[in-house]
């Protein structure tokens, strides 16, 4: 790289040329590094400002691996972003959010449905240490259940101690497991006594789940989708997204065995393409995809449009898309 030459995630800047996308490797304020042929180049750069995507028509003359861009709108523009990003990756992750969504109504689904009035239940997702002690509940909006734990990690599983203090505050509770080894069962078991329903994430825990009358359901683990916000840009995608639509539930032989386990509901990721969900009384998980656009730049709770993709910008810079409705789902989990 060049002195200055920095490398942004595509939420921050992007690039098309005719109107076709291109990767930006690196940027400096004199300078782009693109996947591109060419020794001179029209490009249209974005460069996110207030919410969106802003365009810059500029021209680019190839000086050995990168391109030259002689424009003093494009340098400020570089310095500009480059600045909000270098904020962000430095925040502590402590640091208190003031503008976090919990002061905020819940956010809208990008084609016009509200978590308040088209799901059955709206639930919220804890899935770390201080939010079981000091959990953050949104001012307004019906939240009427809390998933506890975390799919992914086994050392952010809540305590017996922080189940019962979530417990007071009166929220039914689904437990979250993520895969469970030998050494983990110890822990897991005491958390099972007190859960009524867990989210499972590996089959070895239906046998638990069974053997302590907690009721089983598909974790998003073992409920797998594409979920990369890109997609809708590659070519051919109107052609491949409906095979996207469907995975192993669809099966009725699958879904016949995961009745003999005793599980008849699933977890769903949303997704930025339509879903072909079964029947039953399924769960949607809002904000549990992840992107490269940060916190740094976001309005909590306000629905965006980059590229054309329906967004919901989340705390911590995930986005999360939802193209569909919302038949066979029974509860909105929102992933903080």
């Amino acid at each position: 790289m060049r002195p200055f030459e920095v490398s942004l995630p595509s939420g921050l800047v992007g690039c098309t040329i005719g109107g076709v996308p291109i990767k930006v490797i690196s940027l400096s304020p004199t300078s782009i590094r693109l996947d591109a042929d060419g020794e001179a180049l029209n490009l249209r750069v974005y460069f996110y400002r207030d919410g969106g995507m802003c365009p810059l028509n500029v021209t680019a003359v190839r000086d050995g691996a990168d391109y030259t861009v002689a424009d003093p709108v494009y340098a400020a523009e570089v310095r500009r972003v480059t600045k909000l990003y270098t904020a962000y990756i430095h925040r502590r992750l402590d640091q208190p959010d003031a503008d976090s969504w919990c002061d905020h109504e819940l956010p809208l689904l990008p084609n016009g449905f509200d978590p308040d009035t088209d799901f059955g239940e709206v639930s919220l997702a804890l899935n770390e240490p201080s939010g079981y002690r000091q959990p953050t509940l949104p001012v307004k909006g019906k939240i009427v259940r809390l998933y506890v734990g975390s799919r992914t990690c086994p050392t952010l599983l809540p305590t017996p101690e922080d189940w019962r203090r979530l417990a007071v505050l009166g929220y039914p509770m689904t437990l979250v497991l993520p895969p469970l080894s030998e050494s983990m069962l110890d822990g897991v078991r005491p958390l099972l006594e007190l859960a009524e329903e867990a989210e499972i994430n590996d089959f070895g825990a239906a046998a638990l789940c069974r053997e302590y009358g907690v009721e089983p359901r598909l974790g998003l683990l073992l409920n797998r989708r594409r979920l990369d916000p890109r997609l809708p840009l590659k070519d051919g995608w109107p052609d491949f997204a409906p095979m996207l639509a469907e995975n192993s539930v669809n099966d009725p032989l699958w879904r016949e065995y995961l009745a003999e386990l005793g599980i008849t509901r699933y977890e769903f990721a949303a997704a930025n393409y339509p879903l072909t969900v079964p029947e039953g009384g399924h769960s949607l998980h809002i904000g549990w995809i992840p992107t490269n656009v940060t916190a740094a730049f976001r309005e909590s709770g306000v629905t965006r449009r980059y590229d054309g993709l329906p967004l919901i910008e989340r705390q911590g810079g995930m986005f999360a898309f939802f193209v569909g409705g919302t038949q066979n789902f029974e509860r909105v989990v929102i992933e903080p």
